[in-house]
């Protein structure tokens, strides 16, 4: 892919790469359902050339070139705890050619279209100077729990692994693992009835799930509501519950959004 320029008479010029494409497949591939139409539409902008369809659809996502000697800074535009925890509870991150070079080879290894994203990251935590005053190094694991867990995996999610969270269910004695047959980040960013009812069973009465059950979301990207038909038969109850669990994964930002 050649880059792309986009004229703004707002914001300026906006140069679309490959590299910048790669970089919002990712973020939009959190909440697929509510961000999948705009990745379309931008894509068939590129394709097509059509510049006035790529200055309003870039500019929602991409800064133009503005000389801007106030413009806030990355960690208070999106969301401070993002840098403190990132790069706070781990190790101080010192800058280190070679090391930074085998840092990301590993990345790019296991995902190649995602590395150069977080790679970025990585790199400013470079510059994070702020260090916590205690911090806990030790193993996230117990024997047993005050009351058993219940952990919630989408089966395809963005950045947390459905084998990561399968390795946690391990670790803690007593937990329940629920999978979600759905993508994204979060079993929020795909709704469904079916791990709503489990998860309010759970907070009510603390009932966990059998071992390896399976849920379906009820919604999909540019599909929309798989189970309409069904919405005139459902119970007060259970679509308020599904209206519910649909605003939680719209309202919840994604690295701003």
């Amino acid at each position: 892919m050649s880059p792309s320029t986009s004229p703004s008479l707002t914001n300026g010029p906006t140069v679309l790469t490959k590299r910048k494409l790669y970089e919002l497949t990712f973020i939009i591939s959190y909440k697929p359902i509510v961000f999948s139409p705009y990745l379309a539409d931008l894509l068939v902008a590129a394709e097509r050339k059509n510049q006035t369809a790529l200055a309003t659809l870039v500019h929602k996502e991409l800064p133009g070139f503005r000389c801007d000697c106030k413009q806030t800074p990355f960690w208070e535009a999106t969301n401070s705890a993002f840098m403190a925890v990132g790069c706070g509870d781990g190790d101080p991150v010192e800058y280190n050619p070679e090391t930074h070079r085998q840092n990301f080879a590993g990345m790019y290894e296991m995902a190649p279209t995602a590395a150069p994203f977080w790679d970025w990251h990585h790199l400013r935590c470079t510059e994070w100077r702020v260090r916590p005053k205690w911090r806990y190094t030790g193993l996230l694991a117990a024997k047993g729990t005050a009351h058993p867990m219940l952990l919630i995996s989408p089966l395809y999610d963005t950045v947390c692994p459905l084998a990561h969270a399968q390795d946690v269910h391990t670790r803690y004695a007593g937990s329940a693992l629920l999978v979600q047959d759905s993508y994204g980040h979060c079993s929020t960013s795909a709704p469904s009835l079916c791990t709503a009812k489990y998860l309010q069973a759970y907070l009510q009465n603390g009932t966990l799930p059998e071992e390896g059950p399976v849920c379906k979301p009820d919604e999909l990207p540019f599909i929309g509501m798989v189970n309409e038909t069904r919405a005139s038969t459902m119970s007060v109850e259970d679509n308020e519950l599904l209206d519910a669990i649909r605003g939680l994964g719209e309202g919840i930002a994604t690295f701003g959004a």
